[in-house]
């Protein structure tokens, strides 16, 4: 990597700076150096990229994919560079900023994916019926952590024993998105499921350990190291979250797909070949993303929403407001109902 890069980051590391934001630091600017190198044929030069460099590689994906990088994700990347060079001119080894005058990519009016009610219960049925009922119980706990709870993949994977306070039915997010730190208050009915996960599968033997112990500091979440069965070894990867989420997803939108096709009434197959559609492509940020949107439109207010979510701004909240493609889908079938009404209804005095 780029030594001004390298130090820039080694500047970072040194404070407080959360892991998750170094981490996406440093993909970034990995990035720009690759795609520097390949595009203009020599090695990078802090001095030398311009606002049309800038401009090109905010919108690269790769050679395979001939669609630009989605506005959120170029953002994030002239952002990733703003700071380096800001760094950089602090540091006198850079004179101008190249992203300077850069205005942000319009998000568009795209709402966040998010799943139905429906979805939600399918993919934690799922979770249920693993054949080590160990393994069952962790990844209910962990889906319905996401599903009711609205963590980010990484918040949940941070997550440690001490964070959890059954007692007080919250749930701390230490290291949230810039470093913030949040409660987050459980539902009652996650309560049974988490302590039956802690004391069957998490702590065993040694019973709960007192929230200051030092082994309440482990993390909450635990892997297998073999396949065919113990021990289970404390820590998971935001990967391997990501990877049994689109199992369950993939596993559920397929056996929605055949149950469609034996469906004798259309009403029912049509409701199952949906489903399968929602189910297709779910992430462990779909479950937050239909969590906040489900606050919404149950009439929880913005600001809640947003502390909730913990996020930075109302503008970012703000996005789920926007009708996603279910909703609009059963605003235009309810529009286009022609069945007769009843005699006497509004519908009829209008």
């Amino acid at each position: 990597m780029h030594p001004l890069i390298t130090d820039f980051l080694e500047h970072l590391a040194a404070g407080t700076i959360p892991a998750t934001t170094l981490k996406a630091l440093r993909g970034d600017l990995a990035t720009l150096e690759r795609w520097y190198t390949t595009a203009r044929g020599r090695p990078l030069r802090l001095e030398d990229v311009t606002p049309l460099d800038v401009d090109a590689w905010m919108r690269h994906t790769t050679v395979a994919d001939q669609t630009e990088a989605a506005p959120a994700t170029a953002n994030r990347r002239k952002q990733s560079l703003r700071r380096l060079c800001q760094w950089a001119i602090d540091q006198q080894v850079l004179r101008t900023d190249p992203t300077r005058d850069m205005r942000d990519l319009p998000l568009g009016d795209r709402a966040p994916r998010s799943i139905s009610d429906a979805a939600v219960d399918r993919l934690l049925h799922a979770a249920r019926q693993h054949a080590d009922p160990e393994q069952a119980l962790r990844d209910e706990a962990m889906l319905s952590i996401l599903a009711f709870c609205g963590l980010r993949v990484e918040e949940l994977c941070q997550l440690t024993i001490a964070d959890l306070n059954l007692s007080s039915g919250t749930d701390t997010v230490r290291h949230g998105k810039g470093g913030k730190r949040r409660e987050v208050h459980l539902l009652p009915r996650l309560d049974a499921l988490l302590r039956r996960y802690l004391t069957e599968v998490r702590c065993p033997h040694d019973g709960i350990p007192a929230r200051t112990s030092a082994a309440a500091a482990q993390s909450l979440w635990v892997h297998r190291t073999n396949l065919d069965g113990r021990p289970w070894t404390p820590g998971l990867t935001q990967h391997t979250v990501q990877l049994f989420v689109r199992a369950f997803a993939e596993r559920e939108a397929e056996q929605c797909r055949a149950d469609a096709a034996t469906a004798r009434r259309r009403d029912q197959r049509m409701a199952l070949e949906r489903l399968a559609e929602e189910l297709a492509g779910v992430t462990p940020h779909t479950f937050r993303h239909s969590l906040l949107r489900r606050l919404i439109e149950q009439g929880v207010e913005l600001p809640e929403v947003q502390a909730i979510a913990g996020h930075s701004s109302l503008r970012v909240t703000g996005i789920y407001l926007t009708p996603h493609e279910g909703t609009r889908r059963s605003a235009i079938e309810r529009g286009a109902d022609l069945r007769p009404t009843r005699k006497g209804s509004n519908h009829d005095r209008h």
